[in-house]
Formats: C-alpha cells, sequence, structure tokens
C-alpha cells in the first residue's frame, strides 16, 4: 500500500526511483565481454561486479592510446 497526504509526497520519489535503478543494474550485469580498446573485454553478473581481472600497459602515441603489452592478469 502506497503512503497518503504529506507522506506521499515525501516518499514518492524513493519509491519511483526504484524501477529505474532497477533496469540499470540488470544491464549493466548482463554486458558480456564488452571491448572499450583500452583494457580485457569487461563482463558483469549478478555475483560478479569486479569488471575487468586484467589490463595492460599503454601508452600515448600519436594522439590515441596504443596498448603496448599483453593482458596481464590480477589472478
Amino acid at each position: 500500500m502506497l503512503p497518503t497526504g504529506s507522506s506521499r509526497k515525501r516518499v514518492a520519489p524513493l519509491f519511483f526511483a526504484i524501477e529505474p535503478m532497477a533496469s540499470i543494474i540488470g544491464a549493466l550485469e548482463s554486458m558480456k565481454n564488452y571491448d572499450t580498446g583500452l583494457m580485457a573485454p569487461l563482463s558483469f553478473a549478478a555475483d560478479r561486479h569486479a569488471g575487468a581481472l586484467s589490463g595492460a600497459i599503454t601508452k600515448a602515441q600519436g594522439g590515441k592510446w596504443k596498448i603496448i603489452s599483453g593482458w596481464l592478469s590480477a589472478e
């Protein structure tokens, strides 16, 4: 049951913010192997919020980032 009167005015913004937040979280947790071009592909899940578990050494060259090493794993 939703609150009524002045309580509803205070609570309504919080109540209606839950749905957009849930859809954002759901979208992020469905990301699999997203390639950023600068790091290992990112994957997220309900039980995995770390994103990338490896990275690479990069340098600026010609106004762009260039990967100059292989992937370095955190494992």
